[in-house]
């Protein structure tokens, strides 16, 4: 299944729902849900493996690339008594 901006049509709560239910046990048929959103509370860790979550970016020619938040490698970064998270994208070879 397709959908074009999941949290413009549906309230929250069941926009969340509607993705769980991809992920259930009840999902035997192993149907998929691609989807687009820019409701980050639908980018839960919990629903969501890393693997599983896409951007897309526009340069300046107008050409568009995507890549998973599983390219992004985290750092933990200790400043005093902070503990900062840094990410940065790692280029991969397709």
């Amino acid at each position: 299944m397709i959908l074009d901006e999941l949290d413009a049509h549906f309230h929250p709560l069941l926009s969340k729902k509607i993705i769980t239910l991809f992920h259930a046990q009840t999902n035997q048929k192993f149907a998929q849900l691609l989807f687009i959103t820019h409701d980050t509370h639908l980018l839960d860790a919990q629903m969501m493996r890393r693997d599983q979550i896409y951007f897309v970016e526009k340069n300046q020619k107008g050409e568009s690339s995507f890549y998973s938040l599983a390219d992004f490698k985290f750092k933990t970064i200790f400043s005093g008594n902070y503990v900062l998270k840094h990410s940065y994208r790692q280029k991969c070879n397709i």
